[in-house]
């Protein structure tokens, strides 16, 4: 296991700024390792491979107090999940734009359904209180004649 960054990496931590560039120097082996794995669609919408390599490295350099280092491999394992996360992230909200479609325009000629009338199981209720209600009114004329 190679230890070379293990200096940058220190210096970096303690805010050395020439270490975090010579860090960020590292971009082309994300490059060669993500190049390819974008669709068209995403790269319209959300921009290059390139740019969500910076985005994830750009990342791992603020968030480098939380790295323990072990290895330049593992570093690199490290930055290269901060970068799948943010190219998986942009692939599932693609994909849910397909899934969604987009919203449609109306045209003027298409005309607004009218109102719907009432349901079958709402007119057989409707029947069915009408009759029940006709039947105890006829009852209370019939027991209560001269209140009717």
């Amino acid at each position: 296991m190679s230890q070379i960054l293990r200096p940058l990496i220190e210096a970096a931590k303690s805010g050395d700024r020439r270490a975090k560039d010579a860090l960020a120097g590292c971009v082309d082996r994300f490059v060669r390792l993500f190049s390819g794995t974008l669709t068209r669609q995403v790269r319209r919408a959300y921009g290059s491979t390139m740019d969500f390599i910076n985005e994830g490295l750009a990342e791992a350099l603020s968030r480098l107090g939380e790295f323990d280092y072990r290895s330049d491999e593992e570093f690199y394992a490290w930055v290269g999940r901060l970068v799948r996360s943010r190219i998986v992230d942009a692939l599932r909200r693609e994909g849910r734009k397909k899934r969604a479609g987009g919203p449609m325009q109306l045209d003027e000629e298409i005309a607004v359904p009218a109102a719907v009338a009432e349901t079958p199981s709402e007119l057989v209720s409707g029947d069915e209180l009408r009759e029940a209600v006709r039947q105890a009114v006829l009852e209370l004329q019939v027991d209560h004649p001269q209140e009717m």
